[in-house]
């Protein structure tokens, strides 16, 4: 074996050793920060819609899982469904999670 494997990992500071500045931050550290941890050259257009894709993703599954057609077709495929609401509605929200996962970790993760 060598002697690597048994290395010792160095110790760092603490969060509690840190030193603390309780002043607010200056313009220029604000500057700083907002340059840093910004993407550069998106438009406002780019951000509302970067941000509101899961919503208006799950706003249409909605749409389409509460359409008339989709509960004929559970209706045909799973006849309980027709004597109980709640089994439906249960089933409408498995397969809705499911179609959403699937879209947001295949699809929306690629890009």
């Amino acid at each position: 074996m060598t002697s690597t494997q048994f290395r010792t990992p160095i110790a760092g500071d603490t969060i509690s050793a840190l030193p603390v500045n309780k002043n607010p931050p200056t313009q220029d550290e604000i500057h700083i920060v907002n340059n840093l941890f910004t993407e550069p050259n998106q438009s406002i257009f780019k951000k509302i819609m970067g941000d509101m894709k899961d919503t208006v993703l799950i706003a249409l599954l909605f749409i389409i899982f509460s359409l008339p057609q989709i509960d004929e077709i559970i209706h045909r495929i799973i006849p309980v469904t027709s004597n109980s609401i709640y089994i439906l509605l249960l089933l409408k929200a498995i397969m809705m999670a499911s179609v959403w996962w699937i879209i947001r970790y295949f699809y929306l993760s690629r890009k």
